[in-house]
């Protein structure tokens, strides 16, 4: 009888033994699947957060020029904030890069001298004693240097002041500004020159670029060109509220320059797709990651 008790209790214990592992796997694991889910659903509310707080940037290309677009102009880049969030303090800066026959060369082969850059930049070079660029002659080179917007905006009014001889002169920053949901700034990077005497293209510094009856504004450095120059120019944009940087990459030579120009002038304008895809860099001047 005790034999037949054992085998029954047996039995019954093999049958009761999932629900019991069960209840002592609930009992362990509820609170651990509980603690993961809340996780899981902080998790949410806070991406949420960060997408609502938070904007993507896109850009564009835009060319700009006056009477006649062969002659001389400017490329710059609208850059749209594209979320719902503010972007405050929004800096871009730049790298140059330069090719010649196929190989990276040093800016110092391509760059034009200060005194020649003001002969071919300022008409009036009695009024402008300060130096038009502000590259070094001896090492130039251009890495993640600031460039200007058109419309600055900041907290602190960023300026320069220096004095040369009598003259005072007072320039102001240009180079940080904010860019509201929907809105595109306009990002000022070089302007060119087309002319006989020495096709050049001067990119742009944090000073910007001239106003009405404004007083002319140092550049960063002036390039020649020519047919076998190409300048790979690396963008990066970034500021605060902003999800990650904005990088982009243009590239400029002498031929894509007039080939552009004279798109423009023919249709009278161009679309900013338009510009992005003549001054798209060829797969063997892109950026090597």
């Amino acid at each position: 009888m005790s034999v037949r008790a054992g085998f029954v209790t047996l039995i019954v214990a093999i049958l009761l033994m999932p629900i019991f592992v069960y209840g002592q796997l609930v009992s362990v694991l509820g609170p651990i699947v509980g603690a993961a889910i809340s996780l899981f659903v902080v998790g949410l509310n806070e991406q949420a957060r960060y997408y609502s707080s938070t904007s993507e940037l896109g850009y564009e290309l835009d060319m700009e020029c006056g009477a006649d677009c062969k002659k001389e102009g400017r490329i710059s880049a609208l850059i749209e904030n594209k979320g719902p969030a503010l972007v405050k303090h929004a800096k871009a800066v730049v790298s140059i890069y330069v090719h010649q026959n196929g190989l990276e060369k040093n800016l110092r082969e391509v760059i034009i001298p200060k005194n020649d850059c003001k002969s071919l930049l300022v008409q009036n070079q009695s009024g402008v004693l300060y130096d038009v660029s502000l590259v070094s002659e001896r090492n130039p080179h251009v890495l993640g240097e600031a460039l200007p917007w058109a419309l600055p905006e900041t907290d602190t009014p960023y300026r320069v002041v220096f004095k040369i001889g009598n003259a005072v002169y007072e320039l102001p920053y240009t180079h940080i500004t904010s860019i509201s949901p929907s809105q595109r700034a306009r990002l000022l990077i070089f302007e060119y020159k087309l002319n006989d005497r020495q096709p050049f293209i001067a990119v742009f510094s944090e000073y910007g670029g001239e106003g009405p009856a404004d007083v002319f504004r140092p550049r960063r450095v002036c390039l020649k060109l020519d047919e076998n120059t190409k300048y790979r120019f690396e963008v990066t944009v970034y500021g605060e509220g902003t999800r990650k940087p904005l990088i982009f990459s243009i590239c400029v030579d002498l031929k894509k320059l007039k080939i552009t120009t004279e798109e423009i002038s023919r249709q009278d304008t161009l679309k900013g797709d338009e510009v992005m895809k003549m001054l798209e860099c060829p797969s063997d001047l892109q950026r090597r990651l």
